[in-house]
């Protein structure tokens, strides 16, 4: 999956590894970027201006239908990543606790601060098995951005790496991690 400008507005993809055929998901005149693919429902969440002028989580089907918005916020919020069965996701987002990661239900309910304003967090990546997220952040104390892990339930911060010197920022995972 990937997201594209190529018709002149960000669009969200599939891609055929073996035929490199694009599949065009979207196709609108709103940016529609950041889609992850919940591999227990075969739901994407993605990021879209459609209802606002700040960004805002949406979900769709995997053939692009059903378009549904996931939550609303005056202030928006981005980089969505599901849970391994897709029934939760993590995002970032700006809310009355401040610029933070969050976590929420795939129906949009039961929004819960994880990482606070203070780690600057951002580009949270849930594993594929488990409670545990990765993402990137200011490392407590200093003005460098580091790699943690946390767990879904807010237990367990861990500061993966030490770099005095440049910034670590943007995790992901290894398959079967």
């Amino acid at each position: 999956m990937l997201t594209s400008d190529r018709d002149g507005d960000w669009e969200i993809y599939v891609l055929d590894l073996a035929t490199r055929d694009l599949d065009k998901l979207t196709d609108n005149a709103w940016f529609d970027v950041q889609p992850d693919w919940a591999k227990g429902t075969g739901r994407i969440a993605f990021v879209s201006n459609r209802s606002s002028p700040n960004s805002e989580l949406f979900t769709m089907a995997a053939d692009g239908s059903d378009v549904r918005p996931l939550l609303t916020n005056d202030n928006g919020d981005a980089s969505p990543s599901w849970s391994p069965g897709g029934e939760r996701l993590v995002f970032w987002g700006s809310r009355p606790e401040g610029q933070a990661l969050y976590t929420v239900r795939s129906d949009g309910s039961g929004v819960r601060l994880l990482a606070p304003q203070a780690l600057r967090p951002g580009w949270p990546a849930w594993g594929f098995v488990g409670d545990t997220i990765v993402f990137g952040g200011y490392r407590p104390g200093s003005g460098y951005s580091e790699v943690m892990r946390i767990e879904a339930d807010g237990s367990g911060l861990v500061l993966l790496t030490h770099n005095e010197i440049d910034f670590d920022y943007s995790p992901g995972w290894l398959a079967g991690w």
